[in-house]
């Protein structure tokens, strides 16, 4: 299944150096959809702990975690990071985030089949 992807988009592999601006992307997607939903403190101690770099690069190193940066003119608007459970032949998608300025555009549905791929 593949689905286009407009000409300024593209889809490329996180390597670890990727990790800061995953996280400043997290932060704001987190900051500005998780309030209300959940309390403040949980939203910066879950970004403290999911999107640290030692936890990425830990996740990718250990667990066969994939990230994979989504780019519109070269600028990071969102990310998707999938990999192997315990059980054969079985992936998992950990998180799949859109910067809000760039959602209900069928970027996230691109990103979501980029992951199947694998």
């Amino acid at each position: 299944m593949s689905l286009p992807l407009s000409p300024d988009a593209s889809i490329k592999e996180a390597r670890p150096e990727d990790f800061p601006a995953i996280a400043t992307l997290a932060a704001v997607v987190w900051r500005s959809h998780y309030p209300g939903i959940i309390s403040t403190a949980q939203i910066e101690y879950m970004l403290e702990w999911m999107y640290s770099v030692p936890e990425m690069r830990m996740e990718m190193k250990d667990k066969g975690v994939h990230y994979d940066r989504l780019l519109v003119r070269d600028k990071l608007v969102g990310f998707a990071a999938c990999g192997p459970t315990e059980s054969a032949g079985v992936f998992k998608l950990h998180r799949l985030y859109l910067h809000p300025d760039h959602q209900r555009r069928g970027l996230g549905s691109r990103l979501l089949v980029h992951c199947l791929a694998r």
